[in-house]
């Protein structure tokens, strides 16, 4: 497999999830690619992401490849948690199930600076948008447990999320 390699990157690696940006697939007008990166995102006028800003380790964003029949799936899966057990939590888990009918797409910025979209691809636009997949709440076991509610937002597509060039503003 002459021309097929891999070199890590120099430096420390920093894992996890900083925040998460929303807004319904049925929203984004236009998305243009270059080179397998997003360099523009068109909105519908007034609509907006909504973003959200995560604790550190209570949100994941993880992609599994799974081959069979046709071309390799790739299944986007982006866990995250609201705190509280509260009418605001429930209200926003409201509306994002709502919103999920019609798909999500979520860019998902990682705490090493890396900025990925999910739920649109460049072969597929929007056509296969993240969807509300899992809707959890816990009360906590100990008095020092944090209430929350968790969502599981799941998207499958042939392709990894593509990353947003630095100059994409969300």
């Amino acid at each position: 497999m002459a021309g097929i390699g891999y070199t890590p990157a120099c430096g420390k690696k920093r894992g996890g999830v900083e925040s998460i940006a929303l807004v319904p697939a049925g929203h984004i007008t236009n998305v243009e690619f270059e080179d397998g990166k997003c360099i523009a995102i068109t909105l519908d006028e007034g609509a907006e992401f909504s973003g959200f800003t995560l604790r550190e380790g209570e949100a994941c964003y993880t992609e599994e490849s799974a081959s069979g029949p046709g071309p390799a799936l790739i299944v986007h899966t982006l866990v995250f948690a609201l705190e509280m057990m509260d009418g605001a939590s429930a209200s926003v888990v409201e509306a994002l199930c709502r919103n999920s009918m019609d798909g999500l797409v979520a860019v998902v910025s990682l705490a090493d600076g890396t900025r990925l979209m999910a739920g649109c691809s460049p072969r597929f636009g929007t056509a296969y948008p993240l969807r509300v997949g899992e809707v959890s709440s816990t009360s906590g076991r100990k008095a020092g447990d944090t209430p929350q509610r968790k969502l599981v937002l799941v998207s499958r597509d042939t392709q990894p999320a593509c990353e947003l060039a630095p100059s994409v503003a969300i």
